[in-house]
């Protein structure tokens, strides 16, 4: 008796792994909402070429279109803005959102991949001339006498409504006239974007200065699959499974110091 359990067992092992194999089989394409308020190094245009989802590349790009054409999938992307990736995911028009950070509102109709696509550090910019000495937030308390500069659309959650944000800056120019004019005191930022824009020579950093984020230092990014997509289950597999991998081969990091290495040795 046990043994015929224990056949039925190994059985029913097969034939879902058999299941899964087919699955993987069918799922020949998969749609990819990519913001278009870029975010280099981790999704940019290629240099010298034409804007357009052909165009697109960098740390996240590479590695999400690697993952699946390693799988023989065919990744087809969407450029559009980030609340309408939202929206296209939330009702199953879009499979993949990457680039995202987890809120319980999204996990309402998306997957997140177990582990982040990558992390940032989150800073707080301010013009130096504004302050006497060092600005210094310690903790959520401390942003009570200012307000803070965001993007429109982004995951601010863990201010808790405690903090006076102005978060309407559709992107990262608008953001850094906003602070040089007086329009808040700090403008949130992540470090590693900035840095890179910066080695581009596309904004000037002289006068200003920055400290961390201490309510959140650092902000993982993840990738969100739609519930009703009919293949989320098996796109949730293969995009574990290449992140896992790509984090013990270090490839992020090669791609990350890649990417800034091209940026510094060209004009």
């Amino acid at each position: 008796m046990l043994r015929l359990s224990f056949l039925r067992i190994i059985m029913l092992i097969y034939l879902l792994l058999k299941a899964q194999l087919c699955f993987s089989a069918e799922l020949k394409k998969v749609t990819i909402c990519w913001e278009d308020g870029l975010k280099p190094p981790y999704l940019m245009y290629k240099d010298g070429e034409s804007k357009g989802t052909d165009s697109l590349t960098g740390v996240a790009v590479e590695i999400v279109q690697n993952i699946f054409k390693k799988n023989n999938i065919k990744a087809e992307n969407v450029l559009l803005p980030w609340k309408r990736c939202l929206v296209e995911i939330q009702n199953g028009n879009i499979d993949v959102v990457p680039n995202a950070s987890i809120n319980s509102e999204r996990q309402e109709y998306a997957f997140f991949t177990e582990e982040p696509l990558y992390s940032t550090n989150i800073v707080l910019f301010y013009v130096k001339k504004r302050f006497k000495k060092k600005a210094v937030i310690n903790k959520l308390e401390d942003f009570k006498n200012y307000t803070v500069g965001g993007y429109l659309g982004f995951n601010y959650k863990y201010f808790e409504n405690k903090v006076i944000m102005d978060a309407g800056s559709t992107n990262r120019e608008l953001l850094f006239q906003k602070l040089q004019i007086g329009r808040f005191d700090f403008a949130i930022e992540q470090l590693e974007v900035v840095n890179y824009i910066a080695s581009k020579g596309l904004i000037k950093l002289n006068d200003l200065a920055y400290i961390p984020n201490a309510v959140m230092p650092k902000q993982n990014y993840y990738v969100m699959i739609s519930k009703k997509s009919e293949n989320a289950a098996i796109i949730k597999k293969i995009l574990d499974t290449g992140i896992s991998e790509s984090q013990k081969n270090n490839y992020i990091n090669k791609l990350l110091n890649k990417f800034n290495k091209d940026a510094k040795n060209k004009p």
